[in-house]
């Protein structure tokens, strides 16, 4: 057997792993290789440019060093501005190679000038785009028309250099092209979508790709079904999560929806048609649940699936492998279920959440002092309570802390009441701040106030929620005592005989007006729900709750730190 023929096979072996790990990322794009893989099954000779049914190509897109211009040249047989790029070479290891060496041949930049941009961490070979595409019949060197299947590498020059020294015989000249020239070009117009995509999204996607990497290799994949907020950083974690797992459907958070986020996923995944309410209606669920084929692990916030878990569990056999529940609330509502028949992973105490908890209450104070500002009040010469102290309490009244405040703090906990005192706080009775406080924070996601407690506010009171209205709020009798009125887009004013008072963002959590921004530390507590999903994935375990063990964490931690540390 030849040196060539075996390089082939090695190649052809090669070249079905990227395929697969490629498809596992541009998942939509798979009907466009059609040919390629009849190719690739059929164990064709593809590397060969003599195979004139289609063999591989690859090229190189190569950003300058600030990230702004594409280097393209212009082909002498072809006429146009193109990438450089070319057919494999019987030396070369793999396609990246083949690239690397096309782009010291064409344009003479050394190899070790350019830096990679990885689809996939510790994944190099994979490209940011293949293309299928017709070679027209060409007389003169004798080859009828047929395809390449061109294996596309993203760089970016870690230097300037204008040192560029062209292929003559093949390249006529070159241009720098600024990516917003090539934003309505037919051509690249993919092309400069997916390179914004890899520097926006770069390290968050390579981030989760590291987290996720083991058991995506080493399992089947079970379905999953994830409750969510639907925030300008939520497509990076259901990507992540569809390619860990086969993503079933989606059920959005209604009162955190961005509008651009949903019109995106929705081209991509389902989107279930059910919310709290109706999921306790447990029926339609129950048979959504029966037409999916295999297993199914469902991802929680606020404890949409406890109050038909046991249900579904016994109605559907051996299908659900577990939950993981995101919220301190969710954790309460799965902990009160007696005989609990499933296992739920909880991340909602773990030590990586209280850095976003610390950060929630940050956005709070800061959403609720714009909205107060639009009302002529200022936050510093307000009497200010806050009911609950767990994290985000603790953090809210630090942040009002920083502004001179010193807030009066309320928790059903005494303990908690000292501690606040401590952390030099104020710690009256309930009682005291309903009819005292001008503006009131509900912390505990465990309805903080019912209608005796709206009876007792002072006039004007400002109300504000760091969760979901019906999860802080008893609003039963509210709309039957109180007439609402619409002062603001995001306030609400009710008033009977007795008193009146102000509710923020009709009662759901105000920060995410603002979009509820917390930063890099987001995907450090989403690096846990996934790794949630590989730890159901990885063991069988007794019907319980369970936090990961301290040493995923601690993993999670430094893998994050590599990435967001700096």
């Amino acid at each position: 057997m030849s040196v060539k023929s075996v390089y082939n096979m090695t190649t052809n072996t090669q070249l079905k792993e990227i395929l697969g790990k490629y498809l596992a990322v541009f998942k939509s794009e798979k009907e466009n290789f059609d040919l390629l893989s009849e190719q690739l099954e059929k164990n064709d000779s593809i590397t060969s440019r003599k195979n004139f049914v289609g063999h591989i190509t690859a090229s190189a897109f190569i950003l300058d060093h600030e990230k702004r211009k594409l280097l393209l040249i212009r082909h002498i047989s072809l006429g146009k501005l193109l990438q450089p790029g070319g057919h494999i070479e019987v030396d070369d290891e793999n396609p990246l190679e083949a690239a690397k060496r096309e782009v010291q041949e064409e344009v003479g930049i050394d190899p070790t000038l350019l830096k990679l941009y990885e689809v996939l961490p510790t994944q190099s070979l994979v490209p940011f785009d293949i293309d299928t595409h017709c070679i027209p019949e060409n007389t003169k060197k004798g080859e009828p028309s047929h395809f390449h299947h061109d294996f596309r590498y993203c760089f970016w020059l870690g230097a300037e250099d204008k040192n560029i020294k062209l292929q003559l015989e093949e390249v006529s000249e070159f241009a720098w092209v600024e990516l917003s020239e090539l934003s309505d070009s037919t051509q690249f117009k993919n092309i400069v979508v997916k390179i914004r995509e890899l520097s926006l999204k770069n390290k968050p996607s390579r981030f989760f790709y590291e987290v996720i990497n083991k058991s995506i290799v080493s399992h089947n994949k079970p379905n999953t079904i994830i409750v969510t907020h639907l925030l300008k950083d939520r497509p990076i974690l259901l990507n992540a999560l569809n390619i860990q797992t086969n993503l079933y459907g989606i059920i959005p958070k209604p009162n955190s929806i961005d509008q651009e986020v949903i019109s995106e996923i929705a081209n991509t995944y389902t989107i279930l048609d059910f919310n709290k309410k109706t999921l306790t209606e447990f029926d339609a669920f129950n048979d959504l649940m029966k037409r999916i084929d295999g297993s199914v692990i469902l991802l929680d916030i606020g404890g949409y699936f406890a109050p038909i878990i046991n249900r579904l569990a016994e109605a559907n056999p051996n299908k659900i492998v577990g939950v993981v529940e995101d919220t301190e609330n969710g954790h309460q509502k799965y902990e009160s279920i007696k005989d609990l028949k499933v296992p739920v992973i909880s991340v909602a105490r773990s030590v990586l959440k209280e850095n976003e908890d610390s950060l929630v209450g940050q956005s709070i104070v800061f959403s609720t002092d714009s909205l107060i500002r639009e009302q002529n009040r200022l936050l510093s010469f307000m009497k200010c309570g806050v009911l609950g102290y767990g994290k985000i309490g603790k953090s809210i009244s630090l942040n009002l802390q920083k502004m001179t405040i010193k807030p009066m703090v309320y928790d059903i906990i005494a303990s908690k009441r000292v501690q606040s005192i401590n952390e030099n706080n104020h710690s009256p009775e309930k009682e005291f701040i309903l009819e005292n406080a001008d503006i009131i924070f509900c912390a505990t996601g465990s309805k903080s106030l019912n209608i005796h407690d709206f009876r007792r506010l002072t006039n004007g009171c400002f109300i504000v929620s760091v969760t979901s209205s019906d999860d802080e709020f008893d609003l039963a009798f509210l709309q039957s005592e109180y007439k609402s009125e619409a002062v603001h887009k995001y306030i609400t004013k009710y008033t009977n005989n007795s008193n009146y008072f102000y509710m923020l963002n009709n009662g759901n959590a105000v920060n995410f007006i603002h979009g509820a921004v917390v930063g890099d530390f987001i995907f450090l507590v989403q690096s846990e729900i996934l790794s949630g999903v590989s730890f159901l994935m990885d063991n069988v375990l007794e019907n319980a709750i369970y936090e990961l063990p301290v040493e995923y964490k601690e993993s999670l931690a430094e893998t994050w730190l590599k990435y967001f540390g700096e």
